[in-house]
């Protein structure tokens, strides 16, 4: 008896590591696999620091690995030898690559995007922003058949610039080339701070970028993408501290070092013997920055880039959404580097009287325009729920447009939609002040956060505006298209316009297009980028 119990013993002792290895394999579906992602040098994404591989692409990939339970490893190369190396099965992953109609077909996407990636064109001539046509017969570096290169070699082709054409394997080679002044001028992210002493004279944006694998990885992408969209749900999400820790300032690019850590901490602790002076700082900083914001606007430094909108039925602009910038140090800058200033600051308020004016005064200029076949446009102006819920405010905007001889319809106030139920009947008392005064209103980014077709029935808007985060899935969700429809169909049948925003390739306006909605508009960069009042004379929708 006592030997057949050991014997028991014996085969349980040896079978339960292998059951618990099997259920833990189960549990961990990567283990003993190691990832090949292609690693190519793109600052601030991909860099190596003191011989280690970092960057915003880098931290964003070992967050997901972390998280997933998945080993990688890197493979160095350059961007195009490293999509050849994921077709041809060489890499499971690449990071950071645009989705585009023929990628497609060769690779698997993920439905989220990672950032949405800014460029400039970087010079080392005196030449004055905007002015492309000075770089004709230029030396121009380029990377040939990359997404970013492509797209702004067509564009001075398209332009009848004629450039030298020089090709690089990297972006690190052209920042090297420009640097040594062996090219005049090339691209490079507006947050590559290497390129910080060149002059840049133009910026675009080629769209979103995605985590591409290659198609037998299509169980893989579809895990990354899963932690994607957690990660975007959660309050504080570990892709937004990354954005934060490597862009979210004006100098933008690398991640803060520790020496800086250390300052910051020094001087906080020397500030404690300083009191009085610690509680009064954010209100002297806060003065300063004022200062600093209206000086600015007195200066008209702050000022408005133009993105038109298209009616694609007739080929048509019929209006435009005046897109605030700011002019710093001879670069112009997006919002993204200086909205947090105004916000802060309390400079909301006179930062939207201040580009309504403009926006004014603009109208007038453009309606002249012998391009313009009719004045009969409008400008929309994105305006925030605490302005529309300021009667002061409200009252103010209304003085403006009295006072300026605005136009009836020519102006529409854009309202975020974070709107929620119990906020209607105040922002509706705003809304219908606001029309008595000439105004057109509008709701923006409808589709995102609090999506109510009550809102549509119960304030009274002229337009809707359908947000990017739709237009990007036209080309592969049924259930989108059919959301379109379904919300064209509503505003058709209570004489409200719609625009979709974030139109940049042909399969999304010829959806839109064939749609039975003669207001139904497009704005996108499939028919312009934003441009300043001066391009606008130049345009030619035909």
């Amino acid at each position: 008896m006592l030997k057949k119990i050991s014997n028991i013993l014996v085969i349980l002792i040896v079978l339960i590591p292998i059951i618990d290895n099997n259920i833990y394999s189960q549990e961990k579906p990567y283990k003993n696999k190691v990832i090949k992602v292609g690693f190519y040098d793109y600052n601030p994404y991909f860099y190596i620091d003191k011989g280690n591989p970092t960057g915003y692409y880098n931290d964003i990939l070992d967050t997901i690995c972390n998280d997933l339970g998945i080993e990688y490893e890197y493979k160095y190369t350059n961007i195009l030898q490293a999509m050849s190396m994921l077709k041809n099965g060489d890499l499971d992953l690449l990071i950071g690559i645009n989705r585009t109609e023929d990628r497609v077909n060769e690779f698997e996407f993920t439905d989220s995007y990672i950032t949405l990636e800014t460029y400039g064109i970087y010079t080392n001539k005196c030449i004055e922003y905007g002015n492309l046509k000075e770089l004709k017969n230029l030396r121009f570096g380029y990377i040939p058949g990359e997404t970013n290169s492509k797209w702004i070699m067509d564009l001075l082709e398209s332009r009848d610039i004629k450039v030298i054409p020089v090709e690089a394997q990297s972006y690190k080679e052209l920042d090297d080339l420009l640097i040594k002044n062996e090219i005049d001028a090339t691209i490079s992210h507006i947050n590559n701070t290497k390129l910080s002493d060149m002059n840049e004279i133009f910026e675009y944006s080629t769209g979103p970028v995605y985590i591409a694998g290659n198609k037998k990885n299509k169980q893989l992408v579809k895990d990354i993408d899963s932690k994607l969209k957690l990660y975007s749900k959660q309050k504080y999400s570990p892709i937004d501290n990354l954005k934060d820790i490597y862009f979210n300032n004006s100098e933008g690019g690398y991640k803060r070092n520790f020496n800086v850590i250390i300052l910051i901490v020094s001087s906080i602790i020397a500030f404690l013997s300083y009191i009085f002076y610690k509680k009064n700082l954010p209100y002297i900083k806060k003065c300063k920055m004022k200062k600093v914001i209206r000086e600015d606007l007195k200066k008209n430094k702050y000022f408005l880039y133009y993105q038109p909108i298209v009616n694609p039925k007739k080929n048509e602009i019929i209006g435009f959404e005046g897109l605030l910038r700011l002019r710093k140090d001879n670069k112009i800058l997006t919002p993204y580097f200086f909205i947090k200033d105004i916000e802060n600051n309390d400079m909301l308020f006179e930062t939207s009287l201040h580009i309504l004016k403009l926006a004014i005064n603009d109208y007038d200029i453009i309606k002249k325009y012998n391009n313009m076949k009719t004045d009969e446009f409008y400008i929309s102006l994105n305006m925030s729920l605490n302005e529309i819920e300021n009667d002061t405010f409200i009252k103010q905007i209304c003085d403006i447009s009295t006072l300026m001889n605005m136009k009836k319809h020519s102006i529409c106030i854009e309202i975020l939609e974070k709107v929620g139920i119990n906020d209607l009947s105040k922002i509706n008392r705003s809304i219908e002040k606001l029309k008595k005064c000439g105004f057109m209103i509008a709701i923006d980014d409808f589709g995102v956060e609090y999506s109510n077709l009550d809102i549509l029935e119960k304030l009274d808007f002229d337009i809707v505006k359908i947000d990017k985060y739709f237009i990007d899935s036209i080309e592969s969700s049924i259930f989108v298209k059919e959301i379109i429809i379904f919300l064209s169909n509503i505003c058709k049948a209570t004489n409200k316009s719609i625009v979709c925003e974030g139109v940049e390739y042909k399969c999304q306006k010829d959806f839109i297009q064939n749609i039975k909605n003669e207001k139904m508009y497009i704005q996108g960069y499939y028919y312009f980028k934003p441009l300043s009042i001066n391009e606008i004379n130049k345009i030619n929708i035909d």
